[in-house]
């Protein structure tokens, strides 16, 4: 008998699977009943279908009603009485992931470390909901057991409790085993891949996209639809050879059914090719498929070319929707961001921003435009912009702290019906920087709360060491040696045609886009671009936007200040934009055509109007 102290209740389940299976548990051949002193109800074990060497305890406790391996129920109840609050309040308990709805930590327990999956019912109507399905825990607990039934590798489950008060289950949580030696499928890509020597690191690479696409093959086979199939939700372990070992996790939301048809399939492998696009190669993503495609059994699949055709395209609209629903992300707290409002102001700031500081800013938002400008940056009748230190998490950084104000008195009125120029900044940056564009992140904005009449607001971006904008850069370039100027400027050009292609390509025009508002930064043999300036950006559901060639003509109508700017240097700065386009999306040749024709008509209004071509 295992050490259960007399005063827990225990609930006899007579619905339990009673299937024998050859065991290596102790417990292993004879069914364990634990008998209370107060109710004289017993608790007994189940086989585990998935996992052999378990077998499940069912007990109640502190209102909590519990299913445990029996391998780790003396562990269990022997740690603080089983109280609720034990799982949060582990002294060595880690933080993993917290939301409104659930709260996932490692901690160890009984000599290894386990992950507790604490799911919250912030309102009345997810205890109603919980009432008719069960509750969280309970749904991934069985989701676990069955996918793990089906051959596919995944965690272990070790407990599953629900707090039941009237009886409803408000409150559970989901015990598992941690995978030693295992982490996330990105986290390999980004840390420990990289750290392998070159040849090892090649070979190592080739096996995880041949494994991986046998994987994922294995879980369509199973009838397994993860409806958040991303790289984040795989686990990554190497064998005792080296070869990688996968593992699906986070399976509350999966799907269970008949093998996955090629439809069903692309679908669910749509959200991993997005989200791995940035971390694959053209030929990564083949070897992929071509495991993949080995591992399945539907007769209706096509051809290499077509599959990844399909799910690239897929990708592309997955990501543009993820966006969308995403931009209204910087204006809410989470763990990302912040919204502060305070008694004279509205703040909405990075999380690396201390509070102290946002209650400063709060207070004083002009006191770091007056402390800094002996370091000005620009002077016009609508903005100040200098540049200032702010203290963040990592320390002091310098920004650019820019001021909006009205132009004049009838700005000022509009003003009063229209948005923020500083939070519409804001916005626009945080959806330039979330979607891989090059620009100066934004990390705060002040909005004082009065007086809403002619009231100047305040924006603080990110300050580029070393950048100057690109007619500073060209006219640097016009006295270098000619071999050395040329090879400068076509790095240049390479890099400003992947930032306009990948700002046009996520349907991003950007209606002020000129030589002053693109940011060059030189160090050794690499050039890179940032588009600054970003009030007059819009975010539109076109891709190339319909300004995409107003954008180029208003960037080629500037080269009049550069003469010595040759065709060569602008057809590789075209050819690199149109790289960023799927094939066959632009047609360089024709563009090139189209924005000399805009370029013109630009340069002949700004002479007939008196002005400098710039």
């Amino acid at each position: 008998m295992l050490p259960i102290p007399a005063t827990l209740g225990f609930r006899h389940r007579d619905d339990l699977d009673r299937e024998k299976a050859p065991l290596s548990h102790p417990l292993a051949g004879r069914e364990l009943e634990v008998h209370s002193a107060a109710s004289g109800s017993a608790a007994s074990v189940e086989p585990a279908r998935a996992f052999p060497n378990d077998r499940h305890v069912h007990f109640a406790a502190d209102n909590t009603r519990w299913q445990v391996a029996a391998q780790w129920v003396a562990a269990l109840v022997g740690w603080r009485s089983l109280r609720w609050s034990a799982w949060q309040t582990q002294r060595r308990a880690l933080v993993v992931k917290r939301g409104p709805h659930r709260t996932v930590t490692c901690t160890q327990w009984n000599g290894g470390n386990v992950y507790v999956k604490h799911f919250h019912s912030p309102h009345w109507w997810n205890v109603a909901r919980d009432l008719l399905r069960g509750s969280a825990a309970r749904r991934e607990w069985e989701r676990i057991v069955e996918i793990a039934r089906r051959g596919v590798p995944t965690v272990r489950p070790l407990a599953c409790g629900e707090r039941v008060q009237g009886g409803m289950v408000t409150e559970s949580c989901l015990v598992t085993e941690a995978i030693e030696g295992a982490c996330t499928l990105d986290e390999y890509l980004a840390r420990q891949l990289p750290s392998f020597p070159t040849h090892e690191g090649i070979r190592t690479r080739r096996q995880l996209l041949d494994g991986l696409g046998a994987f994922l093959a294995r879980i369509h086979e199973a009838g397994v639809q993860h409806n958040d199939l991303h790289m984040g939700n795989i686990l990554v372990s190497c064998r005792e050879h080296g070869l990688p070992n996968f593992h699906l996790i986070d399976v509350s939301g999966v799907r269970l059914g008949k093998p996955l048809s090629w439809r069903s399939a692309r679908e669910n492998l749509v959200a991993l090719a997005a989200i791995a696009r940035d971390h694959t190669t053209r030929s990564d993503r083949l070897r992929f498929w071509r495991a993949y495609v080995a591992h399945r059994r539907v007769p209706e699949l096509p051809d290499l070319r077509s599959i990844a055709e399909q799910i690239q395209a897929g990708a592309r609209r997955f990501l543009r929707r993820l966006h969308r629903q995403r931009d209204k992300r910087p204006l809410r707290t989470n763990r990302d961001y912040q919204a502060v409002r305070t008694n004279g102001a509205r703040l909405h700031c990075l999380q690396e921003i201390a509070k102290d500081v946002l209650q400063e800013l709060g207070q004083h938002p002009e006191a770091p435009l007056w402390g800094h400008l002996e370091h000005p940056v620009k002077l016009s009748h609508s903005s100040l912009v200098v540049r200032a230190i702010l203290s963040t998490a990592h320390g002091p950084a310098a920004v650019a702290y820019k001021c909006y104000r009205p132009r004049n008195w009838w700005k000022a009125i509009c003003r009063l019906f229209g948005r923020d120029r500083a939070l519409h900044g804001w916005r626009l940056g945080q959806a330039l920087f979330e979607r891989g564009i090059a620009t100066a992140r934004p990390l705060a904005m002040i909005a004082p709360s009065r007086p809403r009449f002619g009231r100047r607001t305040y924006l603080a971006t990110q300050w580029l060491e070393g950048a100057e904008n690109l007619h500073l850069y060209g006219w640097r370039l016009a006295g270098a040696e000619p071999a050395d100027r040329r090879r400068r400027a076509d790095r240049c050009a390479r890099s400003l045609g992947r930032l306009v292609g990948t700002m046009h390509a996520w349907g991003i025009s950007h209606g002020d886009l000129k030589a002053t508002n693109l940011l060059v930064v030189e160090s050794g043999e690499r050039v890179d671009a940032y588009v600054i300036d970003v009030d007059d950006v819009r975010v539109t559901r076109h891709a190339p936007p319909k300004a995409a060639p107003a954008d180029l003509a208003r960037l080629a109508a500037g080269l009049a200040a550069h003469p010595w700017v040759t065709r060569s240097m602008c057809a590789r700065f075209l050819r690199e934009y149109a790289r960023q386009f799927p094939p066959g999306t632009i047609h360089w040749k024709a563009l090139w055509r189209e924005i000399a024709s805009l370029a013109g008509r630009i340069a002949s209004r700004k002479r007939r109007r008196g002005e400098r071509v710039l």
